[in-house]
């Protein structure tokens, strides 16, 4: 009864065994796979720039299932797309959502 809670999808995607999107299925005949486990995050990190990294997580930023950033970046991950990581303190500071946390009296 959770799994529809918790869980995203099904979604159609690309991958194999023994590649970069490497996607852990049964071999049969039918010539429909059902993806059983995954990449669980990509990145691309240029040492050189480090600044200008790239990430994407197949569900979200949240593991909240009622926030809004729980499937957040399926979408993107499935489209073979990135989000650019932020590093750089000025970037963290401009940033639209921001988390506080503040100590309870």
């Amino acid at each position: 009864m959770l799994r529809k809670l918790f869980n995203l999808g099904p979604y159609e995607t690309i991958g194999g065994n023994e590649v970069i999107n490497n996607q852990i299925f049964k071999l049969d005949s039918t010539g429909y796979y059902k993806v059983t486990a995954g990449p669980s995050t990509r990145r691309i990190i240029d040492f050189s720039d480090i600044e200008n990294s790239l990430a994407i997580i197949p569900t979200g930023q949240s593991g909240n299932v009622f926030s809004k950033y729980y499937k957040n970046q399926t979408k993107k991950y499935l489209q073979g797309k990135f989000v650019k990581m932020k590093l750089n303190q000025t970037e963290i500071e401009q940033s639209e959502d921001v988390v506080i946390f503040k100590p309870m009296k």
